[in-house]
């Protein structure tokens, strides 16, 4: 699937295009394993805390009892 982003600054599109090389890659796979890499992230810090969330809650119910 694509994605298109407009409205970089040419300052942002020169720090991607660093990043990407220092790197030894393109701009493309660059961005391509950073917005994976993010989804990732987000994906698992939502699964703690609703690991956290379920957790609390059970402890707080055990205390109840």
């Amino acid at each position: 699937m694509d994605i298109i982003i407009r409205n970089i600054g040419k300052e942002y599109v020169k720090a991607i295009d660093e990043k990407a090389k220092a790197l030894n890659v393109s701009r493309n796979e660059f961005l391509n394993r950073y917005l994976i890499g993010y989804a990732h992230h987000r994906e698992a810090l939502g699964r703690t805390r609703l690991e956290k969330f379920l957790n609390e809650t059970q402890q707080q119910m055990y205390a109840q009892c």
